[in-house]
């Protein structure tokens, strides 16, 4: 009559420690990628990302809507039509105000927090 409830302690436990195990792989999973994040940015490897690399970085969403490449956002390639007319400079400008938000404690560089931080 005992074995149930040593049954049932058991498979609790057991299924608490899995329970933490599957937390401590998604946590050890979020901080690697927060970490290939900040690498993949961070150029130069010099532990902090510098406004050029964040413009390099963020480029990419600029570069694949501009279809004919003529550096702007024409009306057909806008995904929305606040978009069209938008120009490299200008994405570029809003970005570098993204950076200046971002760099909490304004030494011109991000670090992993700051980067991976919610937009500001």
């Amino acid at each position: 009559m005992m074995r149930a409830p040593l049954l049932m302690l058991l498979w609790l436990t057991l299924g608490a420690e899995n329970s933490n195990a599957q937390n401590s792989n998604a946590q050890n999973s979020y901080a690697h990628s927060r970490e290939q994040y900040f690498a993949n940015i961070d150029i130069n490897r010099n532990g902090g990302v510098s406004i050029f690399e964040f413009q390099e970085w963020m480029a990419y969403s600029f570069n694949r809507i501009d279809k004919n490449a003529n550096n702007i956002i024409d009306a057909n390639e806008a995904l929305v039509p606040k978009m069209a007319g938008v120009t490299r400079a200008q994405h570029q400008a809003n970005i570098a105000a993204q950076f200046r938000r971002q760099d909490r404690n304004k030494n011109g560089e991000l670090s992993m927090l700051e980067l991976t931080a919610p937009p500001q």
